[in-house]
């Protein structure tokens, strides 16, 4: 479960991460990001709720 959570941080960073370098970039994460901030939020969540629970074992 912990490598779990530490994948789907991973993978959101690796999917966010070279939108913010170029300008172009932001601004397809700004037109996409009304569409995928729920989606984003949800699996941050997840993977905060996962290295959570791995604290508490």
């Amino acid at each position: 479960m912990k490598a779990l959570g530490f994948a789907l941080l991973l993978v959101l960073a690796l999917a966010v991460l070279p939108m913010l370098v170029t300008r172009a970039g932001r601004a397809e994460l700004d037109s996409r990001l009304n569409r995928l901030s729920l989606y984003l939020l949800l699996l941050m969540l997840i993977g905060a709720a996962v290295r959570l629970s791995s604290l508490w074992r």
